[in-house]
C-alpha cells in the first residue's frame, strides 16, 4: 500500500481526493495541510511516498513549495493538482514533479 500525504486549501478537494485514493484499496492516507506552511511541515515529517499539492494556497505557493520540498525531502513524490480555467472548462488538472 502506497503512504500518500494530501495537501490543498480546499477542503472539498481533499475530501475528494482522499476518498479516490482509498477507493482503490492501493493508498493510506497518513496525512493532511491546508496551506503553504502546514505542507512544509508536512513534507519534512511525513512517512509518504507521494504527496499531492494543490498550486493555489495561502502563504507559499505550490510552485514555490516543488522546490522547498525537494530539499527537505528529496525522495519524496509530489503529484500537482489545480483547477484551470484556460482551455479546459472546469476539470481538474495533475501534473507529477
Amino acid at each position: 500500500m502506497t503512504k500518500v500525504a494530501i495537501s490543498d486549501a480546499h477542503g472539498v478537494r481533499r475530501e475528494g481526493l482522499r476518498a479516490l485514493l482509498r477507493s482503490t484499496g492501493e493508498f493510506e492516507i497518513v496525512g493532511e495541510a491546508v496551506d503553504g506552511a502546514s505542507t512544509l511541515v508536512l513534507a519534512r515529517t511525513t512517512e509518504a511516498a507521494l504527496l499531492t499539492l494543490g498550486l493555489s494556497m495561502p502563504g507559499l505557493h505550490g510552485l514555490d513549495l516543488i522546490s522547498l520540498i525537494k530539499i527537505e525531502n528529496p525522495s519524496l513524490r509530489r503529484w500537482c493538482t489545480d483547477r484551470s480555467m484556460k482551455g479546459l472548462g472546469n476539470k481538474v488538472t495533475a501534473h507529477p514533479f
